[in-house]
């Protein structure tokens, strides 16, 4: 008969596996994260209410070996092993700030080749294009007659976009590095071309809506930089793509706001404190970036660990309403700018005519 076991968080009945069937949560890493919060108390294991030993479970032999009398309940020691732990309450929280810096610093300390390695690929991919497309351009103003100044910034631009490219291929390497703790420079490289249309992709309509909330006064960007924080984990690891990835996001956080606001500044001001250092700052900024990134990921990871795997709504009329917002942005700065300056020349030419008129 085929073993079966329950889900630490919904109950489900199935066949062991990692992921729940139902609720979607990766099982390891939920009762990891329970396991932390002392979710099981010491000593004995807690059953769903209303349950009984004849519900299913096993009911352990006492230190002679006998089995205990009926409706005498024996303590267990507490088993977390996903194929066993049953029906436990979950804490719905996320790591403290400290805990989430001491593992950070576990997983940076034992990835720091690979990710420092990859971070400084996905700047040297772009560096590298952008070099020989503007070398290609002055030679061809060397060897044929034209414009040396149309020649070089055509040379520019191409170099530009294959830069664009190949850093976004770096980039990708190094998410996918950073959601996955098996992958080396290799295999995250490999990956990480094959992915890097929806890295791309991802990264400009991300771009696009954040510096768009930012140009709406400040405040709607730092709401839609906390909302959508996870969209590329969640590329890298759930394969969602798009918007698609930005909308889950935004689930994800839905209830957490503000202790995903508070974490995400704390680790934004240590990453601005140790860039203005003086002569290393810049040195020390680019070490800080895999561990910062790792910060972030475990973020997720919680989530996650205590949500499953959200349902979200990714009809085109959400898409594009996120879209819209974005595009407010960019229309609204230039209509101010417009109406000042505007106000600004009517409140010339209305002094000009009085001093002429009075003269």
């Amino acid at each position: 008969m085929e073993e079966k076991f329950k889900c630490p968080r919904c109950g489900f009945e199935q066949s062991p596996t990692e992921d729940c069937r139902k609720c979607r949560v990766n099982i390891p890493k939920y009762i990891e994260l329970q396991k932390r919060r002392r979710a099981v108390p010491s000593g004995e294991a807690q059953r769903p209410q209303g349950s009984s030993p004849s519900d299913g479970a096993q009911v352990p032999p006492t230190d002679s070996g006998q089995l205990p009398k009926e409706g005498v309940v024996t303590p267990e020691p507490p088993d977390i092993s996903p194929h066993k732990v049953e029906g436990f309450q979950a804490e719905r929280e996320l790591s403290g700030i400290g805990e989430l810096f001491e593992r950070s610093w576990k997983i940076f300390k034992s990835r720091i080749g690979t990710l420092i390695v990859l971070y400084l690929l996905s700047a040297v991919f772009f560096i590298i294009p952008v070099g020989i497309f503007i070398g290609i351009g002055y030679l061809f103003f060397m060897f044929f007659s034209g414009s040396k100044t149309a020649l070089i910034v055509s040379g520019g631009l191409v170099g530009i976009i294959a830069g664009i490219i190949a850093a976004s291929w770096g980039y990708a390497a190094f998410i996918l590095a950073v959601a996955d703790k098996s992958l080396g420079i290799k295999d995250s490289l490999d990956k990480g071309w094959q992915r890097v249309e929806a890295f791309i992709w991802i990264l400009s309509i991300l771009g696009f809506i954040v510096m768009g909330g930012f140009l709406l006064f400040i405040v709607p960007g730092v709401i839609f930089t906390v909302w959508f924080a996870f969209a590329q984990f969640i590329l890298a690891g759930e394969d969602e793509k798009g918007m698609n990835a930005l909308l889950k996001s935004k689930e994800y956080v839905r209830g957490y706001f503000w202790d995903i606001l508070l974490r995400l500044f704390i680790i934004w001001i240590v990453s601005g404190v140790i860039g203005i250092v003086p002569i290393i700052g810049p040195i020390l900024s680019i070490l800080f970036m895999p561990f910062m990134m790792i910060f972030i990921y475990l973020i997720y990871e919680d989530l996650r660990s205590i949500k499953g795997d959200v349902a979200y709504s990714s009809s085109t009329g959400e898409k594009f309403k996120w879209i819209g917002v974005g595009t407010l942005g960019y229309v609204v700065v230039p209509l101010i700018v417009i109406a000042i300056m505007g106000a600004s020349l009517v409140t010339s030419l209305y002094f000009l005519k009085e001093m002429m008129s009075s003269r």
